[in-house]
Order: structure tokens, then sequence, then C-alpha cells
């Protein structure tokens, strides 16, 4: 048959293993804010591409999915904290969204120190 050939799937292999990396995602979900606008903080989140982090974890053979909250300090120029939390993901998950977050600019922060929490939806569609 011209579809043969392929050899057939290895048994106990992971299910996941067949999902093609594309098909990761991670969605921006509901944004609250404290002394900064919400659309000023979506405005950054929204080009941030998380879903690279995502797919990097999925690389490694970690299959989770699920929400987590990115929470977010700012001065008055940039963001100065950002933590993941909640959700079964891995440290380095972790550590790759708080860094693609960590000094981006966000327009009108309070002086005084504004906060942000945004949900973050990991998908394996």
């Amino acid at each position: 048959s011209r579809f043969g050939g392929g050899a057939p799937p290895r048994a106990g292999a992971p299910a996941l293993r067949g999902v093609a990396l594309p098909r990761v995602h991670v969605d921006l979900g509901n944004v609250s804010a404290e002394r900064v606008s919400v659309a000023s903080v979506e405005s950054v989140l929204r080009h941030l591409d998380f879903t690279s982090c995502y797919r990097a974890e999925i690389g490694q053979g970690h299959h989770d999915d699920g929400n987590a909250t990115l929470a977010i300090e700012m001065d008055e120029d940039r963001i100065t904290k950002a933590d993941v939390v909640g959700g079964a993901f891995s440290p380095a998950l972790r550590r790759c969204i708080g860094q693609l977050a960590l000094g981006r600019r966000v327009r009108d922060a309070d002086t005084g120190g504004a906060t942000a929490k945004a949900v973050l939806r990991f998908s394996l569609r």
C-alpha cells in the first residue's frame, strides 16, 4: 500500500508521545490587577510566548495540563517579580514563564507598586 512502510507504534509508549508539539498551547485567561489597568497587563502578557515554555516541558516528558496563576509585581516601569503558582507544573516551566515576564514594561503602572494575577491555561489540544 502507498501508506505503509512505517514501523508500528512501540508498545508501552506514553500516549502523549503522539501529540504534535504545535498542538500544545497556553492561553491567557482572566486577569485581575491593582494600581494598574487590566488592559495594560493584558497587552504585555498577550505578546509573550508562554507556549514555548510549555512545549519544552512536554518535550521533557512532563504531560501535565490545567491552570496556574501568574502573580506579578511591578514598579513604575517594569515587572519586578513574576511567579507561577498552582498547577502540577515543574520548577523549570515555572522559571521559564517567570523569566519571560520579568523586566517587561507595563504602561501606566502606579509608582507605589502595582500587582496583577493572570490565569494561564495549559492545554494539550
